[in-house]
């Protein structure tokens, strides 16, 4: 799963997917642990549901508030497992 992470935007967790990759061989089974154990609770951790939110504008000149657009940047973790 590491390798199919694709490079984006660090989150509020301030991980980035190039550190993910070199570390895989020391945080894979910690990681895998913490995701079957939210798995089988059924709570995903508070911390993965939390976003950056940016207002991108859609048009050259912005007036309004519907002249841009939100863009969420997640935690890596959080988009670890819908990769």
């Amino acid at each position: 799963m590491f390798d199919r992470l694709k490079p984006t935007a660090t989150g509020m967790d301030g991980l980035l997917v190039w550190f993910l990759r070199v570390s895989a061989p020391i945080i894979a089974a910690p990681l895998a642990t913490l995701f079957n154990q939210s798995v089988s609770v059924g709570v995903v951790p508070r911390q993965w549901k939390n976003a950056i939110i940016t207002p991108v504008p859609k048009v050259p000149a912005p007036s309004v508030a519907s002249d841009y657009r939100p863009i969420s940047v997640t935690p890596v973790l959080s988009r670890f497992s819908t990769s």
